[in-house]
């Protein structure tokens, strides 16, 4: 398993939770006193195995923590119901325990990423660095297939440029018959409330684009986009100029 050679790596299992919803977290603490807390928040579908020579290759002094979903691991939602604007709190849980004035990284990938800009939206005083891979946004749930034999045919689709060997099916097949994804299927309608025109001047300045960014305006300039070649899974497809380039934004 993806998450106990991890653990190998000094990354501990960590569940926060409230009233609502629980969330776990895989946190290596590399010091003591807490100056930066780094976030990675994966993509809704990306599995473990595409993060951990990442993780792995971190080299940083402060908290790194790794934000599973709802439904992946032990992270759980508490309600019958869910909607967009409740995915929120897998970030305010994951994040209760630090001060407002603690600088924070994010890491985002796709869905993650917008998930971190809707965070930092929200906490507009806080001191926020996002290094956002792939976040264009989404404008309808992506459905996660329901068998085997529709995994391996929907993946390909679905990956688009990124290559999925079929050990990392099994992180993939964790999804399959969860609460979380029932939820989605049969009882949710996530309609996303961050838009485009959403991008404040602040936020713009606190964020370092990977692949491609959302278009602002037709008026301004497009957003500065680094690593433009990098597929949508650039933590593992681009991995040494990825990482090279977060460890630039923590310094």
């Amino acid at each position: 398993m993806s998450h106990i050679s991890l653990w190998s790596s000094n990354y501990q299992s960590v569940l926060y939770e409230s009233s609502t919803a629980k969330i776990e977290v895989l946190e290596r603490v590399n010091s003591p006193v807490v100056e930066t807390v780094l976030v990675v928040v994966p993509d809704m579908h990306s599995p473990i195995g595409a993060w951990k020579p990442f993780l792995d290759a971190l080299e940083f002094n402060g908290t790194v923590r790794f934000v599973r979903w709802f439904g992946r691991g032990e992270s759980e939602w508490l309600g019958n119901t869910i909607v967009f604007s409740d995915l929120d709190s897998i970030l305010n849980i994951a994040l209760s325990d630090v001060d407002e004035s603690t600088p924070v990284v994010f890491v985002g990938q796709g869905s993650g990423a917008q998930l971190a800009i809707r965070y930092a939206l929200q906490n507009p005083t806080r001191p926020i660095q996002l290094v956002a891979a792939h976040s264009e946004g989404f404008a309808v749930p992506r459905m996660v297939p329901q068998m085997i034999s529709e995994l391996q045919t929907f993946s390909a689709d679905d990956v688009g440029e990124r290559w999925l060997p079929k050990f990392v099916y099994h992180d993939w097949l964790t999804w399959l018959h969860n609460p979380f994804s029932e939820a989605i299927e049969k009882e949710t309608h996530l309609v996303p409330k961050f838009k485009h025109a959403d991008l404040t001047t602040h936020l713009q300045e606190q964020t370092v684009w990977v692949g491609f960014a959302p278009t602002v305006s037709t008026d301004g300039p497009p957003l500065e986009v680094n690593l433009p070649s990098c597929s949508f899974e650039a933590q593992w497809t681009c991995a040494a100029e990825f990482t090279a380039l977060v460890h630039q934004v923590l310094e």
